[in-house]
């Protein structure tokens, strides 16, 4: 679970744009995500859900219901 917010942004957009994403050893491990899954509990978590959103945006990247 990433904690600070910037690093979670660039981790999900790493993960969506370029297919891989970074352990915690510091290794590129290659995937490909079809979904992103926030944890509602927090309590930043609407505000990040919409951080991410237009992070999304500005990068072009679609967001469909599912």
């Amino acid at each position: 679970l990433i904690g600070d917010e910037a690093q979670a942004l660039t981790q999900t957009l790493e993960m969506v744009q370029v297919g891989r994403v970074k352990s915690i050893q510091g290794q590129w491990t290659r995937v490909n995500a079809q979904t992103v899954c926030l944890h509602g509990d927090g309590e930043h978590a609407l505000l990040f859900a919409q951080r991410l959103r237009e992070a999304f945006a500005a990068s072009n990247i679609a967001v469909t219901a599912s």
